[in-house]
């Protein structure tokens, strides 16, 4: 993880904004998505701030922040806990390789033990041109170092996943079928959709052209995405636009948009990471105060938001008579069956109010599910939250509102059978 030492060394009139929150953010979403992965700390604009005295003072600025995750690889030999470098000379480089190189060696992975048949089924893999190939390709290459039996090409193919050396998600007929062996090309095709639109922008002569104007519209503004466009963005890889579409949906990139849509194209879906350049809606259009919060105490990560509000919309799209949701970069108005609820991002929180406060513990299961589901598939693991309740003006567990036999939360267990039928909650999440 990189940061500029001379920032650490500003006074604080001089910042416009406080580099140890920067540091203290990417230090938690890297504990986050990789809890025990090593991590070094990397001081850079080593030809400003050089000498000894001044690292001692960035140290002293960091070690506080740094003390509180137990996966920063110090650096001993100069009794710091972090790595300066001069990227002008080259200065503090080999101190970083030879940390890296240590550090790696203990890794448990560096010394499982691998197959020869698998490793050399590897090498041809990687020595093709194309950044991905088909399962059925890597089944005929592993037919030639004796590999017969679709479990072990299978097992092979998960293990290199996990190693981070190729990608392989067989979540979906669509996915199982491609091996992908250059990130690259997946994040290039992933940047055609999400993109910041102020900076880079589309080809409106060409778009406008093949009739794409409304599509790209609906895509900067609404964050929705028709088939259409990603067909046309993806045009150079047509063959794999099921495959794209898939990963994207796996990884919660995408969600199914099952409501009418102006642009009348047959298959929409909403991006969350979107989300954030759609303009705002106006809070308490359903409720003059929020009736629960999800409070994100050590931090609400980037994208959880954003991704609680599309699964909630698919999942809203899914129930009987669905009326279609309003959405804003930080606030969304969705209905569950007839029930209408506003989501909101508040600092670290996620509020939430609610049309009929009867239902708020049917609200709060499906909320918790789809967190869940978001901790599961995305964060490792790793997502904590607070849920709290408004009684009275005071903000209180749920417990601690059964326990002074509030309603509705004192009469509420789990989600009825006859209300768990009409959500089908577990099968949508199932099936994502």
């Amino acid at each position: 993880l990189v940061f500029d030492m001379r920032e650490m060394l500003q006074s604080e009139e001089n910042m416009t904004e406080d580099p140890i929150e920067y540091l203290k953010f990417w230090m938690n979403s890297i504990r986050l998505h990789a809890p025990v992965a090593p991590l070094l700390l990397v001081g850079t604009y080593g030809d400003v701030v050089k000498s000894r005295s001044e690292h001692e003072k960035v140290q002293d600025r960091i070690s506080e922040t740094v003390g509180q995750f137990k996966q920063v690889v110090g650096n001993n030999d100069n009794n710091l806990c972090f790595f300066p470098i001069n990227n002008k000379s080259g200065d503090g480089k080999d101190a970083i390789s030879a940390a890296i190189e240590k550090e790696t060696r203990k890794q448990a992975f560096v010394n499982t033990k691998v197959p020869l048949r698998w490793l050399h089924t590897l090498d041809r893999i990687l020595d093709r041109f194309e950044p991905y190939i088909t399962f059925n390709e890597v089944r005929e290459m592993a037919k030639t170092n004796q590999i017969t039996s679709h479990s072990e090409v299978t097992n092979m193919l998960s293990l290199f996943h996990e190693l981070g050396v190729i990608i392989y998600m067989p979540a979906t007929a669509a996915l199982a079928n491609i091996v992908t062996k250059d990130p690259q090309w997946l994040i290039d095709c992933i940047g055609k959709v999400i993109r910041d639109p102020n900076i880079h922008g589309y080809n409106d002569e060409r778009i406008n052209k093949l009739g794409y104007t409304r599509d790209v519209d609906a895509l900067v503004q609404r964050a929705l995405v028709s088939q259409d466009l990603l067909e046309y963005l993806w045009r150079k890889d047509v063959g794999q636009v099921d495959f794209l579409i898939d990963l994207m949906q796996r990884t919660m990139l995408l969600s199914k948009w099952n409501f009418k849509s102006s642009e009348n194209r047959d298959r929409m879906f909403l991006v969350p990471s979107m989300i954030e350049y759609v303009e705002p809606i106006e809070k308490n259009q359903v409720s003059a105060s929020c009736d629960l919060k999800l409070n994100f105490n050590e931090g609400l990560p980037t994208g959880v938001y954003e991704r609680l509000v599309c699964l909630c919309v698919a999942h809203s799209g899914g129930t009987k008579e669905p009326q279609q949701p309003k959405i804003g970069n930080s606030s969304a108005v969705i209905w569950f069956g007839k029930n209408c609820v506003q989501l909101s991002k508040v600092g670290q929180n996620v509020e939430c109010a609610v049309e009929s406060k009867t239902e708020l513990p049917q609200i709060l299961s499906i909320l918790t599910s789809v967190l869940k589901k978001v901790n599961a598939d995305v964060m490792n693991g790793g997502l904590k939250y607070n849920t709290l309740v408004d009684v009275e003006g005071s903000w209180i567990s749920v417990t601690e509102a059964k326990e002074k036999n509030v309603r509705p939360w004192a009469d509420s267990t789990e989600i009825k059978k006859e209300e768990a039928a009409s959500l089908n909650l577990e099968a949508f999440l199932e099936n994502l």
